[in-house]
């Protein structure tokens, strides 16, 4: 009649008589149960999915939201407006914020030491390049007509 049945059987021997009893259960109650079981359980498991994707995003916005003054800083730093990043961002970052700011601070030195050495020789070869002009003045059309071959080039 295209019912589901649970069929149980088992053979017995009582006084040298043997028998088998059978019981059979209907399974259609069972199965209606089981697939509204497997629907809910389906439903409720893409909803929790669905409640941690929000929250994952939140918590992704809301993290990145810190860094996202360190990205300002290293903008406003790139257009001369600050010196330094500020080290007052998320410990999962200030590391790498301290590192950039021992960077700058030595890139600083770096570049006001050769400055510095620029000047010195600059004002070191002022005194014997005037001599060399004095006592030999067709030089300086050499040195303007050098000067004016390597604009060129």
């Amino acid at each position: 009649q295209g019912q589901r049945l649970l069929l149980w059987r088992a053979g017995f021997e009582k006084r040298g008589v043997g028998f088998t009893i059978a019981v059979a259960e209907d399974l259609t109650p069972l199965l209606g149960t089981l697939q509204r079981f497997l629907w809910v359980g389906l439903g409720l498991s893409l909803l929790g999915v669905i409640i941690l994707l929000f929250v994952q995003r939140w918590l992704l916005r809301r993290g990145f939201a810190q860094v996202a003054a360190v990205r300002a800083d290293l903008q406003r730093l790139d257009a001369g407006e600050i010196d330094r990043l500020r080290e007052e961002v998320p410990e999962e970052v200030q590391p790498l914020v301290r590192e950039l700011n021992q960077f700058i601070d030595a890139w600083r030195n770096h570049l006001q030491r050769s400055r510095q050495a620029l000047g010195n020789l600059a004002h070191a070869l002022k005194s014997p390049l005037n001599l060399i002009l004095l006592h030999h003045p067709e030089t300086l059309n050499a040195v303007s007509n050098l000067a004016l071959t390597l604009e060129a080039l």
